[in-house]
């Protein structure tokens, strides 16, 4: 098989866990410099420096000038006030971490999302952490954004000591469009995943005026997921347009669909090159990981594979 490429889009990440960049250097673009360190910070800080930063996220979204291409740097939390609402446009959070074990772990203070971000804001960039949720919400809730890009985070892993219901979730009234979401780890509860999402990794649940349209989810690994009401590490409906490419999934095979699941209502989507295991062997699954309810010619799939057997969608 060739291997198709891996798109690591990391921007600045890499230079900045190598380097822990320190002071008020701004952006590479216009923007300004914030710090925040939930263990020993203070929210009567300036957090314009590492030596001197604020404790929770919020404080520093405040002082974060929309469209400005400001930075928050957080170098430690636990918890940081959830729901942390991401309220500004083209702003950049990020932890200081290894994206392999992130260290900055966000828990949920209650049923709760860990983040929330809707059109204000658009374009910007969560990266780096270890994401937690209520029981019945998710790491994060996105809403009507466009361009978010979610990358190298932790979604439900063991240390995030909660029990999320998703990972990332799109209700059935909004239209988030153009985001990006790569290099994730996906953690379920189920056997030997050693994770805490009780339901699904991702899911874009819309309808006829609900479009989640023209976004990318690639090169992210799925862990033990399967929908508490309905199937699919990443579970769509409502989608137009979006991109699911080069993923990876270990799979629990319990039901149709574990892997991606496309539901009715979605068109024009793009879904190659998707790798779903459970075992050693490419036989003797007792269900497609891959599934698609929609028409025949409606979406594109190839090269999607069942261990090491590429595999069609099932359609029911």
């Amino acid at each position: 098989m060739t291997q198709t490429l891996r798109h690591r889009g990391r921007h600045v990440f890499d230079m900045l866990v190598a380097k822990r960049l320190q002071g008020n250097i701004g952006s590479f673009g216009n923007g300004d410099t914030f710090y925040v360190d939930g263990i020993s910070g203070n929210d009567s800080n300036s957090g314009k420096y590492a030596t001197v930063p604020l404790q929770t996220i919020d404080a520093a979204l405040a002082l974060v000038t929309t469209e400005h291409d400001d930075y928050v740097f957080v170098m430690d939390c636990w918890s940081a006030g959830e729901p942390v609402e991401v309220d500004k446009s083209l702003v950049h959070i990020i932890a200081l971490n290894n994206p392999q074990a992130p260290w900055a772990c966000m828990n949920a203070g209650g049923d709760t999302n860990i983040f929330y971000a809707s059109s204000t804001g658009n374009s910007s960039e969560i990266a780096g952490f270890n994401i937690g949720g209520g029981s019945t919400k998710s790491g994060m809730e996105i809403n009507n954004c466009i361009g978010l890009w979610i990358h190298h985070n932790s979604f439900g892993h063991e240390y995030s000591s909660d029990t999320p219901l998703y990972g990332i979730y799109n209700g059935g009234t909004y239209n988030p469009a153009f985001f990006l979401i790569e290099d994730n780890y996906f953690f379920g509860d189920q056997v030997n995943a050693n994770g805490t999402i009780t339901s699904n990794a991702i899911v874009m649940s819309g309808g006829a005026s609900a479009i989640a349209k023209n976004g990318i989810i690639r090169n992210n690994v799925f862990m033990g997921l399967t929908g508490a009401s309905n199937a699919g590490a990443i579970s769509i409906s409502g989608g137009k347009g979006i991109q699911i490419l080069d993923n990876t999934f270990f799979v629990p095979d319990a039901a149709s669909g574990e892997a991606i699941n496309i539901v009715t209502t979605s068109t024009g989507l793009v879904i190659m090159g998707n790798r779903a295991a459970n075992g050693m062997l490419s036989s003797g699954y007792t269900y497609n990981p891959f599934r698609d309810t929609n028409a025949n010619t409606i979406n594109a799939w190839a090269l999607n594979y069942q261990g090491n057997a590429i595999v069609e969608p099932v359609g029911v």
